[in-house]
């Protein structure tokens, strides 16, 4: 991974992948790779809890997206940092196969 980086667009959970970001005046959703959407995301109680820790300790590890800006890994921490009201941190992956 490379150094961290804040893309201009992202998706949330008020704000998903798809919706019309014209509705809520906020930008574009970002991508998601599909081999990501393969995983659940967490409960409501459990994005809360995530949440309530980011606030208090901070985001640990950085939304990875690949060098074209689609989100690798992080879809539940970019939405508890949005419940929580934090700018999420974010990283590129370079290498050469993101299923890895």
């Amino acid at each position: 991974m490379t150094a961290t980086r804040q893309p201009s667009t992202y998706t949330t959970a008020a704000h998903p992948q798809g919706a019309d970001p014209a509705a809520d005046n906020k930008e574009p959703a970002l991508t998601i790779h599909p081999v990501t959407n393969l995983f659940p995301m967490l409960s409501e109680d459990e994005l809360l809890d995530l949440a309530e820790s980011i606030k208090a300790e901070g985001q640990h590890e950085d939304i990875v997206l690949d060098t074209n800006g689609v989100l690798l890994d992080g879809r539940n921490r970019l939405t508890a940092c949005e419940i929580a009201g934090v700018e999420p941190r974010f990283t590129t992956y370079t290498g050469d196969n993101p299923r890895r």
